[in-house]
C-alpha cells in the first residue's frame, strides 16, 4: 500500500487527512489477516504510525499518491527465478505532478534485490493482467 501525501491532489478542504484515515483503516483491517506493507517518505512515518496498527510495516519509499497498483512492481518468474519488471508509470500520462511515484518500481527492486528487467513500455500494473500465454490489457497500457 502506499501512504498519499499529495496536497495538488487530496490537500482540499482537509480531503487528504480524510484519505490518509481511510488508508489506514484498510491497512490495519487488512494487517489482522496477512502482513502489510505501506510505503511512505520515513518523515511521514510518524504521521502514519500514529494512525496504523504495530502489525503494518513502513518501509521507507517515498510517495505520492495512494495507488501502489499503478506505481508499483510487476513479478515475473518462470517458476524458479524472479525478477521485477517496470512499466514506467508517468502519473497517468502526466496528468498529476510527478517526483517519486515513478520511482516506486525501481526503489522496490533494490530493497526486494530483484534485478529490475527494462521494457520501453509506459502504462501502470494496475492495467495489466498475465497468465501463461495470455496478456490482457486495459487501452492506456
Amino acid at each position: 500500500m502506499q501512504w498519499p501525501v499529495s496536497q495538488r491532489v487530496y490537500g482540499y478542504d482537509g480531503f487528504l487527512g480524510d484519505v490518509q484515515a481511510t488508508i489506514a483503516r484498510a491497512a490495519n483491517a487488512i494487517a489482522e489477516f496477512e502482513p502489510v506493507i505501506l510505503l511512505a517518505d520515513r518523515n511521514e512515518h510518524p504521521r502514519a504510525r500514529r494512525v496504523v496498527s504495530s502489525g503494518v510495516e513502513l518501509w521507507d519509499v517515498p510517495t505520492e499518491d495512494l495507488w501502489a497498483r499503478d506505481a508499483g512492481l510487476l513479478f515475473a518468474t518462470n517458476g524458479k527465478d524472479m525478477r521485477g519488471q517496470s512499466l514506467n508509470f508517468n502519473e497517468w500520462g502526466g496528468k498529476q505532478v510527478d517526483r517519486h511515484d515513478s520511482r516506486i518500481a525501481g526503489r522496490l527492486s533494490e530493497i526486494l534485490d530483484l534485478p529490475l528487467a527494462p521494457s520501453p513500455l509506459v502504462g501502470e500494473p494496475g492495467g495489466v493482467d498475465h497468465h501463461g500465454d495470455t496478456l490482457i490489457a486495459h487501452e492506456s497500457s
